[in-house]
């Protein structure tokens, strides 16, 4: 039982000290700029290919040092049709909606109690950063490094344990990874439904391109719409264009998120996992995992 304690011990501190590094090179690389040229700033647009630089690029091969002093396990590879993917893209929109639903009823209740409204931080970047700055950085790069971070290198190392404390410890990390409560809920919903697509397929490369798709609706395709669904709301008339692309946009995420909801519970049986993964089997998996330093 020791033995096991320190190895969740390990993999804590090796995303705890993820942590650390994105935090010091966040200060040292935004002092660095300050001292080169202050005006850059206050230019969301350069802050979020910076931001790029401190959070993945320069981290990522430390990290992947740090992790691989522990045993991995290669998974087992399957193909995955494109029926399949297209009900995986369903379910994530789903799961997206239905954590957004969570992360909106729980800040605002918290901004109600404490009088003060609960920032969205990703709102802020993702509409002051620009088409080309959400397009690569969020959709293409983020992707890419997080199911690396936090798909890949973390359950490649404990599928030992089984599939569901692998699920269950990428979608937490994966939330925590967020930093904010508006976050929290679809990320651990998604984080948790991208570990179970890796473990079944084996190939990190479905799960980065979900996790591609809904960052760009998120980031990219919302940018169109956004703006035309305020005019609306503030009772201004729109163009035949934008109405089109407005209703568009409705029917198609609508569409999938029933999709979704329907084949989550069809296939919801299908997503427990026959222990055939599982080498080691905890006694107090929570003490063994979580309650401990």
């Amino acid at each position: 039982m020791e033995a096991n304690r320190r190895f969740f011990s390990k993999i804590g501190f090796n995303y705890f000290a993820l942590g650390i590094i994105i935090f010091v090179l966040n200060i040292f690389i935004g002092l660095l700029i300050s001292i080169i040229n202050p005006n850059l700033l206050s230019n969301q647009t350069m802050m979020t290919f910076f931001s790029a630089i401190w959070t993945y690029l320069l981290p990522l091969p430390i990290f992947i040092y740090i992790m691989r002093k522990t045993e991995a396990k290669t998974l087992e590879k399957h193909k995955m049709t494109i029926k399949t993917f297209i009900i995986c893209i369903s379910i994530t929109m789903f799961l997206m909606w239905i954590g957004n639903m969570m992360g909106v009823i729980t800040t605002a209740g918290i901004g109600s109690l404490i009088q003060h409204e609960v920032a969205n931080p990703i709102n802020d970047v993702i509409n002051n950063s620009g088409l080309i700055a959400n397009l690569i950085i969020i959709t293409i790069i983020a992707p890419i490094f997080e199911e690396l971070i936090f798909r890949k290198l973390l359950i490649d190392r404990t599928i030992k344990y089984g599939g569901t404390i692998s699920v269950l410890l990428s979608g937490l990390l994966f939330a925590f990874f967020h930093g904010n409560l508006s976050q929290f809920f679809y990320a651990f919903l998604l984080g948790g439904f991208f570990a179970i697509i890796y473990i079944k397929t084996g190939q990190i490369k479905y799960t980065i391109g979900l996790h591609m798709i809904i960052n760009f609706i998120g980031s990219v395709v919302s940018l169109f719409v956004s703006q035309p669904l305020l005019d609306l709301a503030n009772g201004s008339v729109i163009s035949p264009t934008s109405a089109f692309g407005v209703i568009l946009y409705i029917l198609i995420t609508l569409g999938l998120t029933v999709m979704g909801l329907i084949y989550s519970i069809k296939y919801f049986d299908k997503i427990r996992f026959d222990g055939s993964e599982k080498e080691i089997i905890l006694k107090n998996p929570a003490s063994t995992i979580l309650l401990n330093p």
